[in-house]
């Protein structure tokens, strides 16, 4: 007869099981699969030189109405996880991709989106799981002994196959492509009132991430990898944390407005480059569409400053 540990021997997100599983983790499609599938299929093009990773202040600072030679593939609430796991696929798969600008808020380095309770996230880590799925982007792992991986190899020995209905479809695509650019294209900006408001409610939402350390501690060790895999390959990349409204930063715990700026000051080198505008004098109210993210008017001056550094954007 055979005994039983009742002790708890290690604890497995099962959003991260799934991914090491390369598994959807829901069968329900949204407008955010579809963006993300004809953003990804764009990088084939052997003109692209510039790939942009981020989160919403990635999605919104770059319009891909003001891009040339550049793909933007962020997402709302993307992490660094995934950020790894895309940076690594796009390594090995377009290498013709020159240029990573990763765009990155304050409280980046203190969040996994895995770990995130919100609806919303949950949607957006559903539609992450179907591109990943769909396009075979594997978990990223260092040896054998990554435990999602060998336990995702235990439960399933041979990976699912993901035909998901209109991933392939480009008129679907485009349909939802042009639907989206209409938002991303928006010049709207709330009153300066408002903007102060909501910045400072993002701010304090944003600061409630600082007392993940453990989170913290495994994105460094992350960006480490990122940036390693980069330098091997001698691709030139840009850590970039955007222009914020005033209101916003101002009302930033200390301690993780702090904390970014040292450890991303560590990365200027020959390849890698921390460019911090998020306090850049030069934007004003109407360049922002709400209390942290950039409208068109707002994105085009970004895009502009950093074509000034030689970025092919």
């Amino acid at each position: 007869m055979r005994a039983v540990n009742e002790r708890i021997i290690s604890k497995i997100s099962i959003y991260d099981l799934f991914n090491a599983s390369s598994t959807p983790t829901s069968d329900v499609t949204n407008n955010y699969d579809y963006y993300l599938s004809r953003q990804f299929k764009s990088l084939e093009n052997q003109e692209v030189k510039t790939v942009i990773i981020g989160n919403s202040y990635g999605l919104y600072g770059f319009p891909n109405a003001q891009l040339e030679h550049s793909v933007n593939i962020s997402m709302h609430s993307l992490s660094i996880k995934q950020i790894q796991q895309l940076t690594e696929h796009i390594l090995t798969h377009y290498p013709h991709i020159d240029n990573f600008v990763f765009c990155l808020g304050f409280f980046d380095l203190y969040f996994d989106l895995f770990a995130s309770n919100d609806s919303f996230n949950r949607n957006i880590i559903n539609a992450i799981s179907q591109l990943t799925c769909h396009h075979d982007i594997k978990y990223v792992s260092d040896s054998e002994t990554d435990g999602p991986l060998v336990f995702s190899r235990l439960a399933m020995q041979v990976a699912p196959l993901c035909e998901i209905a209109g991933m392939n479809d480009q008129d679907s695509l485009n349909t939802i492509y042009d639907s989206t650019q209409r938002l991303l294209n928006s010049t709207d900006s709330i009153d300066v009132r408002q903007q102060n408001i909501i910045a400072k409610q993002r701010a304090v939402l944003h600061s409630n991430s600082v007392k993940h350390q453990r989170t913290f501690d495994e994105n460094q060790l992350r960006i480490g990898k990122i940036t390693l895999a980069l330098d091997l390959s001698g691709k030139k990349h840009f850590w970039l944390t955007p222009p914020f409204p005033a209101a916003y930063v101002n009302n930033l715990d200390t301690k993780m407005v702090l904390s970014h700026r040292q450890f991303f000051a560590k990365y200027n080198t020959e390849n890698s480059i921390f460019i911090d505008l998020s306090e850049a004098d030069d934007y004003q109210q109407q360049d922002f569409r709400d209390g942290d993210h950039l409208n068109l008017i707002g994105a085009s001056k970004l895009v502009a400053r950093l074509r000034k550094l030689n970025i092919p954007l």
